[in-house]
């Protein structure tokens, strides 16, 4: 049961870019998208924690440090990776993000909260590779955005600082209350800025509104929970390999709703990033502060 959970909270998030594709295709455009993702997400969640009766009171200075997760961490990582969606294809952004495991490797070795291994080194230099590919590959082709490019690789870099401001900031407070509480401040700032610089448009289709409601409940709340009820069966590691069926899972999609397609270089930079994050993945690091 919890390797299908993990799956499925695997198959939901890879399927956010596909949907974000659709909403723009929709006329949607990337603000309003994300206010009301956040606004529909944090209110499912929030409904989860009320009806599971979480505890969801925090102290002044963590609900200040969930408050910069939320409107600049996460909110920011989502504003650049729902760009590249916009500017590139979903498969080639959700590669560009997938790199994330080997980003957060290099900054805890520059912070000093990782040691130099063999295993990892080579980690680095299969994503690095498969980056270069990638990106060489997709110069030679029309349709490559260097800005939207930029915007992936920045998404991928905070989320990286996201995840390892998380790692200390929300110690002692349930995953679910954590989540819900940084949709909420995400949802905040997006709404927000949509009306003080008039970006928030929701005269859009049904159509447009049929795939934000897909970004919030499938590929966020749901995606989420699953993907907690997961990790408390097999645990953080083994939730972790699996997870990496998610950029494989946005690409495949792509390819049958969009039709995007890959050149020979595009995939075996895709397979080396995947290779790299695998390796992360089943052979972590061992953490200096714990030894």
């Amino acid at each position: 049961m919890g390797l299908f959970l993990v799956i499925i909270s695997a198959l939901a998030f890879g399927s956010m870019a596909i949907f974000a594709a659709i909403a723009y295709d929709y006329g949607a455009q990337v603000p309003t998208v994300l206010a009301v993702r956040f606004c529909l997400a944090a209110a499912l969640l929030w409904l989860v924690v009320i009806i599971r009766k979480e505890t969801y009171r925090v102290d002044p200075k963590t609900l200040a440090g969930l408050a910069l997760l939320g409107a600049v961490g996460y909110g920011t990582m989502s504003f650049c990776f729902f760009t590249a969606v916009q500017r590139l294809t979903p498969g080639l952004a959700a590669l560009l993000l997938y790199t994330y495991p080997v980003i957060v490797y290099v900054l805890s070795l520059l912070m000093g909260r990782e040691r130099v291994g063999w295993t990892n080194m080579t980690a680095l230099c299969a994503t690095a590779a498969g980056m270069v590919l990638v990106l060489g590959a997709s110069l030679e082709t029309a349709a490559f955005d260097g800005v939207g490019a930029a915007f992936g690789l920045t998404a991928a870099v905070m989320y990286s600082v996201y995840l390892l401001l998380g790692a200390r900031i929300v110690q002692g407070v349930s995953p679910l209350v954590t989540t819900a509480y940084i949709c909420a401040f995400a949802a905040f700032v997006f709404v927000l800025r949509g009306l003080v610089s008039g970006d928030l448009r929701l005269d859009m289709p049904l159509e447009a509104y049929g795939a934000i409601l897909g970004i919030a409940v499938i590929c966020t709340a749901v995606a989420i929970l699953a993907l907690m009820a997961g990790i408390e069966r097999v645990g953080p590691a083994q939730a972790s390999i699996i997870s990496t069926v998610e950029p494989v899972w946005t690409v495949f999609l792509s390819f049958l709703i969009f039709g995007e397609r890959f050149n020979l270089s595009q995939m075996g930079g895709g397979a080396l990033i995947l290779l790299g994050v695998l390796i992360l993945q089943a052979f972590p690091a061992k953490s200096l502060q714990k030894q």
